[in-house]
């Protein structure tokens, strides 16, 4: 009687070995790429949730904003300079609503996959409501890995906020932030822009229009230092807050924030309607947002997950400025 020894052949062994690292590999890409799309759902949810969120913010600053006529504006700074009143009439006050500092950006690492030089990009500015004023930096300016921005820093705030008895203040600067929000009921922060700017004008006139303020005419640029001067403004009546600093657990920031240039006003109401947009989006990612529906970097231009976590959203608002 033979004794017959159960067992598996090497051969045998080893394709059981191929077949289970097969399978294992298999369940290990099915479960990253199922990961994956949930982290991506989570971001595009994120931006499109801070987007909204932005949107009730402008809104409610806007609404509570004076419907006072916003040309107005331009005879109170210009009270006894009829040539640059009558500029500011013409660029219909838009300086003192919306800034913007436009820059070239390099998305990427020269000579690598992906890399791309996009020009007139804008990478900081000001939203002036009336109410609140807004300063912004660009994802471009905040994420040195993956940007470069050519001769621009990001922008910081300068200004004074008024001690309890408001017969004094306490100077401060903040800097390295996303979206800052700022009492400033007078404009000061788009009006400072534009004098920040007058010392390059030619004829050193104080007044520079939209398009001399984003640096397209005559190499006229605003400057990255926004500040408040108390002797011509006053005191603020409380610090600014970062209202993207807590959007969620990406970062995300603008890459453009862009009011009407001709706003609507109501001759009979006087109320003003303001329609804009903005461009929401992850800081990571390397986005382009002057792509023609692709804004994202290509997977090979930059590592995956940068990739994974890459969202962005442009989102379009019409809000009524009924305050008296």
């Amino acid at each position: 009687m033979h004794n017959w020894k159960q067992g598996f052949t090497l051969v045998e062994l080893s394709f059981s070995l191929a077949f289970i690292a097969s399978l294992s590999l298999a369940l290990v890409v099915i479960t990253l790429n199922l990961t994956s799309s949930y982290q991506r759902g989570l971001v595009l949810k994120q931006v499109n949730t801070t987007g909204n969120s932005l949107i009730s913010d402008f809104k409610a600053a806007i609404a509570n904003s004076s419907a006072k006529n916003i040309l107005d504006a331009c005879s109170l700074k210009y009270d006894k300079d009829s040539s640059n009143q009558n500029a500011c009439l013409g660029d219909h006050a838009y300086s003192f609503m919306n800034v913007e500092r436009l820059a070239k950006v390099k998305v990427g690492k020269e000579n690598t996959p992906g890399y791309k030089e996009i020009s007139k990009v804008p990478v900081f500015g000001a939203f002036c409501s009336g109410s609140y004023s807004y300063i912004w930096n660009s994802g471009y300016l905040l994420d040195n890995e993956s940007y470069t921005v050519e001769g621009v820093s990001a922008a910081s705030f300068k200004y004074t906020v008024a001690n309890e008895d408001y017969t004094s203040g306490t100077e401060k600067t903040i800097s390295n932030f996303r979206l800052l929000k700022i009492v400033d009921p007078s404009r000061a922060v788009c009006a400072s822009a534009i004098d920040s700017a007058s010392t390059t004008n030619a004829g050193n006139k104080p007044y520079l229009s939209r398009i001399q303020l984003t640096g397209n005419a005559g190499g006229h640029r605003i400057s990255s230092n926004f500040e408040i001067d108390p002797n011509v403004y006053g005191y603020i009546s409380e610090d600014p807050i970062d209202i993207l600093a807590t959007s969620g657990s990406n970062e995300l920031a603008l890459y453009s924030l862009l009011i009407d240039y001709f706003p609507a006003q109501d001759s009979t109401s006087r109320n003003i309607f303001y329609s804009g947009s903005f461009i929401l989006a992850t800081i990571l990612g390397g986005i382009n947002i002057k792509a023609d529906g692709n804004y994202c970097a290509t997977p090979s231009g930059y590592d995956i997950e940068y990739f994974d976590y890459c969202a962005i959203n442009k989102f379009n608002f019409a809000i009524r400025a009924s305050g008296e």
